[in-house]
């Protein structure tokens, strides 16, 4: 039974490795994971619902500003439209693009043919206890980053 600091340098190594593993995007090398999931949402956001920025930071653990930069530069790249709010002035309607549109067909493709891959060869229950305890490890893992923050401010 490994040792309380070598179990440590174990699980950042581990956490460095599954760090690396990344979903293969086709090549169009413009374009970000971020902008992705942020189009597939703007996607999924269709007969008058609205496109919530925070609900998008919520989802990728990211602040709301990283999502407005995020939506800047779709927008600057061709993928999205924005313009002011038919019933609501205050709030801008995010639409794809037709070349977005194609992006995103062709990256849930893509995507999915890669996971249903991985699936198959790690096992439906391998992965759902993978996720289970990814889950359970990030809550303990953000409520003891939280306490320590906590006690550091109040010892100032």
């Amino acid at each position: 039974m490994p040792d309380k600091y070598e179990l440590m340098k174990k699980l950042l190594h581990a956490m460095f490795r599954f760090k690396k593993v990344r979903v293969e995007l086709p090549p169009d090398g413009n374009i970000h994971i971020s902008e992705i999931i942020a189009m597939q949402r703007i996607n999924d956001t269709k007969d008058g619902n609205i496109f919530e920025p925070s609900s998008v930071a919520n989802e990728m653990h990211v602040s709301k500003a990283a999502v407005s930069q995020t939506i800047s530069s779709l927008e600057n790249k061709g993928y999205i439209t924005r313009q002011i709010g038919k019933s609501d002035k205050r709030r801008f309607e995010i639409m794809l693009t037709a070349k977005g549109k194609r992006l995103v067909e062709i990256m849930d493709s893509h995507v999915e043919r890669q996971f249903t891959e991985i699936i198959e060869k790690f096992g439906k229950d391998n992965t759902l206890e993978l996720i289970r305890l990814i889950n359970e490890f990030s809550d303990i893992a953000e409520n003891v980053h939280a306490d320590i923050t906590l006690k550091e401010l109040e010892e100032i």
